[in-house]
This record gives structure tokens, sequence and C-alpha cells, in this order.
């Protein structure tokens, strides 16, 4: 068995490295595991949706060398199920601004514009009053993971997946509604994680303390859940030493 080369993380601000200035995230204890930090593309950004961390992960495997696949390491942690993005060739009117950069992103052109219910942009609100429907986002978002998955396989790529907190597709009831069991009965739940999401594994299995008016992890927390939960998982699967 020989570990990965590099890793290749996506997600949202959970998985957001090194960019994030307060904390230390997931892939960044995982790669200092593996040894290969410099090796390494971290493609998470804050607030991203589903369809967009399918399409940022697609695009950077294309970009890598097919010879290079079985060296590569990828971890996607998947975000809420009610957070959308839209590729919009001009620039609207309204849409939210962070207070620093990102929105709109991009992997190309900054084109992919997020939106959310809790913003009250113009391209939020009329997005989530006229079109979300709650069915059609898990079933986008179980697309997006049998996306991935599927380029996996497809290609011998080694790969995990796990979800980022109450609001993704696993603690959803309507995966059990017909339009949508089928689908989620094809994600292979043997490269997930074993645990609900971190959010989750964190509230219930550890002591540690959130900053204040702050759900990410910390750094400890993520410490913990990289060394207890991700790497045991990634030896048992045989893809790390």
């Amino acid at each position: 068995m020989v570990n990965p080369k590099y890793i290749i993380t996506a997600g949202c601000s959970f998985t957001q490295y090194p960019q994030n200035p307060k904390f230390s995230n997931w892939p960044g204890h995982l790669s200092n595991y593996l040894g290969c930090e410099h090796n390494s593309k971290f493609i998470g950004k804050m607030s991203a949706d589903n369809s967009y961390i399918a399409n940022i992960t697609l695009y950077t495997l294309s970009s890598i060398d097919k010879n290079d696949y079985d060296k590569i390491l990828l971890g996607v942690m998947w975000s809420g199920i009610n957070r959308m993005s839209c590729f919009l060739q001009e620039e609207p009117d309204s849409y939210h601004r962070f207070e620093v950069e990102g929105n709109p992103v991009g992997y190309i052109d900054k084109k992919y514009y997020f939106m959310s219910p809790h913003w009250n942009d113009e391209l939020s609100v009329i997005y989530y009053k006229h079109y979300y429907d709650e069915i059609g986002s898990i079933i986008m978002s179980i697309k997006n993971m049998l996306l991935v998955q599927n380029f996996c396989k497809i290609n011998n790529i080694k790969y995990f997946f796990t979800e980022y907190s109450y609001d993704c597709v696993s603690r959803n009831i309507l995966i059990k509604h017909p339009e949508v069991k089928f689908l989620y009965e094809q994600l292979d739940k043997s490269n997930f994680l074993p645990v609900t999401d971190m959010s989750d594994w964190i509230d219930n299995n550890t002591s540690l303390s959130y900053e204040p008016n702050d759900r990410h992890p910390t750094t400890e927390m993520s410490k913990q859940f990289t060394e207890n939960v991700i790497i045991p998982h990634l030896k048992n699967m045989g893809y790390v030493e």
C-alpha cells in the first residue's frame, strides 16, 4: 500500500483551506498526515452549493493527467440542500455580496452566483419565493453526488464523501420519497465516512466548545474529526497506511 501523492478536497466553508483566516479545517490536518500539503488542491468555497462543488471537483480532476489518477485521494464534504447557485453570463442587478471575496465565484471565470434562503438580495429572494422545492433540491444534490461518484469509479480514483451538517441529504426524511429513494439508493455508502455528518459527530463525540455565534468547526474540532473519523476510515478502505 502506498499513500496518495496528493489530495483534492472540496466542499463549503467547513472544507475551505487554507483561505479560512480563523480556523485550520480538516483538509489541512489530513494533508499534513499524508505529507502532501504542497502537492494538493484545496477547492472548498464558503457557502458553496452541491452543484458548484460537483462542477469544480470534476473540472479539477479533468485538469489532471489521467496517468496520475491512481495517486489521488479525493475528499468531498457535501453542503446543504437548500444552497443554490446559477451560472449567469451577465451580472445581475442584485446578488449577495460578502465582506470578503466569495460571490460570484468560478473555476474558469467568475460567473457562478451563490444563493441562500437566508439572504435578502433580489436574486435569492426571487428564486426561493418562486422556484425552490425541497424535494427538487434533494434530487439535484444526489445527482451531483452520483456524478462525482461515478466519475471516480470509472477512472479508479480513490475517494470518500461526507456531509457537513444537519441540512444535508442524509438527515432529511424526504430521502424516502419515491422521487428520491431510487436515486439515494444508488449512492455507494461504503465510500461515505461512517458518521451522519461532521457537525453531528462533533456535538456527540467531543466536549469542545464552538466560538461565540459561530458554528464552524474550530481547529481542534477538525483535528479530532480527522484523527478519529477520516484517517481510520481511509485505513479501513486500504487507501492509506
